[in-house]
């Protein structure tokens, strides 16, 4: 009979951390499954893109930066490619966008791309303008540094018709048969705008060559930051024929088959008038550019078919004259360097129709004392009145034109010089006059109350305010001031530093109220026409309580109020 031995302390030990490992094991198998499960996109969230390409196959859709609404992740590198049907092509556009900002987009930026290469590079919080693409298909890359972040963006698509493109992006699509035109649009009359994208596909019959020949060429000049490239053919690496920029005419283009591609570009800053371009088949005769001296005999006119634009007006410092569009920038001549002496140059802005002309002067350093300037100086008018005439170096307030267009106007010496002056403009909405200048304003209402800024405290030095009122056509207005304290005139001259001006209407040759200073109340101001303009502008120096009135189309209403002022809890302390 053998006696059970018990387990020795090694097997123990060994079944011990075999249970153990199982254990272990298991565990980890668990919580594995139970990540990857909680890591895979729920029905209500986005695919950010991130890690891998991510594939948008439907007829449209959305999506979003990491984390969106919130702040996006740093050192991530995320993408999206696009794809519709064959005989479709993608609008593709931000409804958010609000991205690191960097001079060339090298920190965080989101990059466009097609089967012809890069289509654009963007960041900043200026949302781009709608793109369509040529084909359908598109990529979509976003990258960021390990800097700074920002909300992001929220991007959206849909598979259009080709024949849509000029409606969505104001130009470019498909064009067929044996000749057509190609046009920046509003081209010659308005300048292309910033941020533009316009894309043209060619297509001549089959065993025909596309002969491309500009007849009309205006980009602005600098470091072709606006151009256009010209591809043979529209095929995946397509060679590019050439890549034009400047003023110069380029010479004609041909293409090795019977399609081409033209793609036009315009970067952030400076627009000009844009491109015009016919197209043919290569065997048709050659499209004559050259401008011949037309002359007109029995009221018959000979000359050349299609005639070169004439360049554009120089401004007198080396820019053009005459600009349109929706922003610009404005230099003097040889800025930031000194000007030169015996200086005429000359600048009118026109934006749209129902706009207004904001201008900021960005650096100013002109020969001359502050409201006592000499020879050398800017001067800022719009259809009413002047808005400034400019020297030394304190900058003035942002300026606002009272309709679509602006001048400005710039004269130097023989004497000494600075560097002269840096101004940007942009078209803006007038709803936005209270919040650009931090008073004035826009109102289409029947009554409403006009106070100058700070009121009833002393309105600040070295600003200018801007009210337009608008009310229903055969209506007029009423303006009544009530309280009135502004700069006394001058002794000297008699001159109201501080004024109030009063238009009645927005056109030239408005009658006019004014300049209106001192303490004495202005009498009731009552309108011919629909509209009143209000303008108020403050010097450097002096300051005063300033003024309040109200307006109304029917005196029969009661005066307009306001809510009384909340108490000033210091107002009670004893000191």
């Amino acid at each position: 009979m053998t006696s059970k031995k018990g387990l020795t302390t090694l097997e123990k030990s060994l079944i011990f951390l075999f249970v153990a490992l199982t254990a272990v094991t298991i565990g980890i198998v668990v919580v594995f499954v139970i990540e990857r499960n909680d890591s895979s996109p729920k029905e209500d969230e986005i695919d950010t893109g991130c890690g891998s390409l991510q594939e948008l196959m439907a007829s449209s859709g959305e999506f979003y930066s990491g984390n969106y609404p919130s702040s996006y992740d740093n050192g991530m590198s995320c993408s999206w490619h696009i794809t519709v049907e064959a005989n479709k092509v993608i609008h593709l556009w931000f409804e958010d966008f609000s991205i690191q900002d960097s001079n060339t987009c090298e920190a965080d930026f989101i990059t466009l791309k097609d089967e012809f290469g890069i289509i654009g590079k963007y960041c900043g919080y200026s949302t781009p303008k709608p793109i369509v693409s040529l084909g359908n298909s598109i990529y979509v890359y976003f990258d960021t540094n390990n800097r700074y972040t920002e909300k992001g963006f929220k991007a959206l698509y849909r598979a259009v018709a080709p024949e849509t493109t000029s409606e969505i992006v104001g130009a470019g699509g498909v064009l067929q048969g044996d000749r057509g035109e190609l046009l920046t649009p509003g081209f010659p009359a308005q300048n292309y705008e910033n941020g533009a994208l316009y894309q043209w596909m060619i297509q001549v019959p089959a065993g025909e060559k596309v002969r491309l020949t500009f007849t009309a060429f205006d980009l602005v000049p600098e470091s072709c930051g606006d151009f256009v490239d010209v591809y043979d053919g529209a095929s995946d690496g397509a060679a590019q024929l050439g890549r034009f920029c400047g003023n110069r005419l380029p010479a004609p283009v041909l293409s090795n088959g019977n399609s081409m591609v033209v793609r036009f570009k315009s970067d952030s800053s400076g627009t000009a008038k844009g491109f015009s371009a016919i197209y043919t088949v290569a065997s048709a005769p050659p499209v004559t550019t050259t401008p011949t001296t037309t002359t007109t005999t029995n009221n018959t006119t000979t000359g050349p078919t299609i005639t070169q634009t004439p360049p554009p007006e120089d401004s007198g410092c080396g820019s053009p004259g005459k600009l349109f569009g929706r922003k610009g920038q404005i230099n003097s001549k040889n800025y930031p360097q000194a000007y030169p002496a015996n200086l005429r140059c000359s600048w009118d802005i026109t934006v749209d129709e129902g706009f207004l002309v904001k201008l900021h002067i960005t650096d100013l350093a002109i020969v001359g004392e502050a409201g006592q300037c000499g020879k050398d100086k800017l001067t800022v008018t719009d259809s009413q009145q002047s808005l400034g005439t400019l020297c030394g170096f304190v900058l003035p307030p942002v300026l606002i034109s009272v309709t679509n267009t602006m001048s400005l106007s710039f004269q130097s010496d023989a004497r000494l010089a600075d560097r002269g002056f840096s101004a940007t403009w942009e078209a803006m909405h007038p709803e936005d006059l209270s919040d650009i200048q931090g008073c004035g304003g826009f109102s289409q209402e029947e009554t409403g109350i006009i106070k100058s800024q700070n009121w009833p405290t002393h309105y600040p030095a070295n600003s200018m305010c801007l009210w337009t009122i608008r009310v229903p056509k055969g209506k007029t207005i009423k303006l009544t001031f009530t309280h009135f304290d502004v700069e006394e005139a001058g002794i000297l001259f008699g001159q109201c530093n501080d004024n109030v001006v009063v238009y009645d209407g927005t056109q030239p040759g408005a009658k006019k109220y004014g300049p209106f200073c001192g303490s004495k109340v202005p009498a009731v101001i009552e309108s011919i026409t629909n509209e009143l303009v209000i303008r108020f502008y403050a010097d450097f120096f002096i300051e005063a309580k300033g003024f309040y009135a109200h307006w109304t189309t029917d005196s029969t209403l009661p005066t307009p109020t306001e809510p009384p002022v909340p108490p000033n809890p210091w107002d009670d302390i004893k000191i």
